[in-house]
Order: structure tokens, then C-alpha cells, then sequence
């Protein structure tokens, strides 16, 4: 493996080269693709979301406690006002994957629910140093191995993962409510 930059003088620009297997690449920059088209994409998305914020709406704001990309965590109140929106099997319906009488919730991604610990970013099998640290391995990986022309093995690093859990998407209210951070112009 070799990686280099080399300079045109006479287009004065700067050229990135990497070689791997006796294949030398150009690094010709970052674009989108020529058959892609991101507004599909981009218009599954929003009417998710928007899908989402209705039933959320219709759960009832304050019966609704969490809500992620594809899901809603509500209290009784809450499942009572969605039950026509509930169906064990049918396709683009909700269905009830638990229930919990305990949940933590630290933030995005981030929350406990009844014995069930959710937290991005920290695989199941970390080990659980302190409160808010956790013990992880990470395998370096494609780029990390050519730079240390490392190819034919894995290479694993320890990591102590930190969790802050300092919530900075909105402002937190005494009694829990988020309220949207406001931005003045």
C-alpha cells in the first residue's frame, strides 16, 4: 500500500493517489452519483416524520414521554388514544414491541426501559466501568490498516467510552418537559 500527492504545474492543482494491490486510485473528490436522485430519499424522510408527529399529536403531547425515527414510548393514556393504530402484524401500523412500569430516559437514543438499556454508540456486550463509562473495542478500519500497512490482520483498540448525557437539542424544564431552543437573528 502507498498513499501520495503529487502537484500539476501546469493546472496548478494538488492530485491524491493511493496504490492497494497494485491498483493505483485518484481521489477525484466527493460528489453525488449520476443515477442518484436525493429527493426521493429526503421525501421518505419527511413524511416518516411527519407521519410520526401526527401520531404523536394524536397520542396526545403530553402522554407521549420518548420518540425516536420509528417509534413512540407513551403512557396509557397515550396507547388508549392510538389503539386504531395498532395491529400485531399489519404493515404500516404500530405494534406494541413492550411495556415497561420503569424508564429512564438520559437522552437522544440514551434511556432505560424497564430492564432494557438502550444507548447508541455502546455495543450490548461493553463492559460497564462506572455510571457513565464503558468499556469498548473497536477494529481499525480500512483506512487505519493501509496507513499502517496492517492489511492481513484485524487490529482491535480499547476504548473507554464517556458518556456526558448533558441534553443540548432543547432546554430541559424543571418537571422534564423539553421546550425548543429559540435562535434570533
Amino acid at each position: 500500500y502507498d498513499y501520495w500527492t503529487e502537484w500539476d504545474v501546469p493546472t496548478k492543482t494538488m492530485h491524491t493517489f493511493r496504490c492497494l494491490n497494485h491498483w493505483v486510485e485518484e481521489k477525484v473528490g466527493k460528489s453525488e452519483g449520476y443515477n442518484s436522485l436525493v429527493a426521493i430519499p429526503s421525501e421518505v424522510t419527511a413524511y416518516a416524520r411527519m407521519n410520526l408527529w401526527q401520531l404523536v399529536n394524536i397520542a396526545g403531547r403530553d402522554h407521549v414521554y420518548y420518540c425516536d425515527t420509528d417509534s413512540l414510548i407513551v403512557d396509557r393514556f397515550g396507547l388508549a388514544n392510538l389503539k386504531r393504530f395498532i395491529s400485531p402484524s399489519e404493515l404500516g401500523l404500530l405494534k406494541i414491541e413492550d411495556r415497561a412500569r420503569k424508564l429512564i430516559i438520559y437522552g437522544l437514543k440514551d434511556y432505560q426501559f424497564g430492564n432494557k438499556v438502550v444507548i447508541k454508540g455502546i455495543p450490548k456486550n461493553a463492559k460497564q466501568l462506572t455510571e457513565n463509562v464503558y468499556e469498548v473495542y473497536q477494529s481499525l478500519g480500512i483506512k487505519s490498516g493501509l496507513h499502517r500497512q496492517e492489511l492481513n490482520r484485524v487490529i482491535w483498540r480499547r476504548l473507554e467510552k464517556r458518556l456526558s448525557r448533558k441534553y443540548r437539542k432543547g432546554i430541559v424544564t424543571a418537571n422534564g418537559e423539553v421546550k425548543p431552543l429559540e435562535l434570533t437573528l
